[in-house]
């Protein structure tokens, strides 16, 4: 061999060996200082996301958004050693409200309104919702969090509107019993936490076991939601709102929802036994909105939920009518109480307790700032209702 040729390959063969040792030594530091690696994480700990809603896309928020999340991967305070009253929240983007402030976010304020009233006695709220999520979801969160959490006195779950929503947008492919399915729980374990143990991702290719990319990942989530997409003033609203008003038909009538209603009961009763193996009170609260059959022009408008199909394809569908939606909501909500009733755990009815307008809602199912003080102070109350 070419002696140059050699020495320059001797040289590429250092320049990689090093590189490769900072690799491994760079991945080895970010476990070091990183969280624990046999637990699991709804959020990244210390993820820290800002938002800068626009009050002409969501009536009823102003003001930059803070979405911080703690150490244990959920948003809201660190648990002190002073904590004396610990409640865990579960739901979907509901209770997530990533477009609220910190402090405006309903279960922040749940703290805040329950702190009160326990005078002297500190009040831990901490908020495990994510966007999109179902009642499976749901439910597999408190199997893995409940015996992270030490101690929690109650979960609050406010769920079902995403149950419905997944149904009717399936149509004639929805299969009721998905947890039958082969894979079925990695992959639900995949959707419903952004970091897991290394024993559950040993389905993953290699390379995305690494905390080094883990961090990558999670940069450029952060990077592309501050600087890339416009859904930081919640423009993408409009979108999904232009879409819906050019839908190709509505449809009144709703599909068959027995399968979809037998399985969000068989996760609701799934969730009651978890939290009675953990001996905490739960709560459920059926889900409130915005769908009425007489809404005027200026509220339809701000409406986007219902379609039928991939909601990520963009060509205008088919949707649901309002008139439908609130008809199926109805049903989730009638079987939650008839299920919690059964079994003889608390069930807030939220809806009828809540205006359907922009009083409450920026649009279907979302809470704005009032909207959200509204339902702190039902809750609250509801929680405090035999200790006064």
């Amino acid at each position: 061999m070419n002696p140059r040729l050699r020495k320059w390959l001797a040289g590429i063969a250092v320049v990689v060996a090093g590189l490769v040792v900072v690799a491994v030594a760079f991945e080895f530091s970010l476990r070091a200082i990183g969280p624990p690696r046999d637990r699991f994480y709804v959020w990244p700990p210390g993820m820290h996301v800002t938002f800068e809603p626009s009050p002409e896309y969501l009536p009823g928020v102003n003001g930059t958004a803070h979405v911080i999340i703690n150490s244990a991967g959920v948003r809201g305070d660190e648990v002190g050693s002073d904590v004396k009253y610990k409640i865990l929240v579960v739901g979907g983007s509901s209770s997530e409200c990533s477009y609220l402030d910190q402090p405006e976010a309903w279960p922040q304020q749940l703290q805040q309104q329950l702190q009160q009233k326990f005078s002297g006695r500190r009040v831990w709220v901490g908020n495990a919702g994510r966007s999109g999520i179902t009642s499976l979801h749901h439910r597999t969160h408190l199997y893995f969090l409940l015996p992270q959490f030490e101690d929690i006195d109650v979960v609050v779950v406010l769920g079902g509107v995403n149950d419905l929503t997944y149904r009717l947008a399936m149509d004639d492919a929805y299969t009721p019993r998905v947890m039958e399915e082969p894979e079925a729980e990695s992959a639900l374990v995949r959707r419903s936490f952004s970091i897991r143990p290394d024993s559950y991702n040993r389905t993953l290719p290699p390379h995305k076991r690494l905390e080094l990319w883990r961090r990558s990942t999670e940069l450029m989530w952060v990077v592309a939601r501050r600087t890339l997409l416009p859904d930081d003033r919640g423009f993408a609203y409009q979108e999904r709102r232009a879409r819906r008003a050019s839908a190709t038909a509505f449809r009144d009538a709703l599909p068959d929802l027995e399968g979809a209603l037998d399985e969000y009961a068989r996760n609701v009763r799934a969730m009651i036994e978890l939290a009675r193996q953990h001996h905490c009170r739960i709560v459920f609260l059926t889900h409130p909105s915005m769908w009425r059959g007489d809404m005027p022009p200026e509220l339809s408008r701000l409406l986007w939920f219902g379609a039928i199909g991939d909601q990520r394809v963009r060509e205008p569908g088919e949707y649901y009518s309002v008139t439908a939606l609130r008809a199926g909501l109805d049903r989730f909500n009638l079987r939650l109480m008839e299920v919690c009733a059964a079994a003889g755990v608390d069930c807030l009815d939220l809806a009828p307790h809540v205006p359907a307008d922009t009083t409450i809602f920026y649009d279907d199912v979302h809470l704005n700032e009032q909207g959200a003080r509204r339902v702190a102070e039902l809750t609250a109350n509801f929680l405090t209702r035999d200790m006064e």
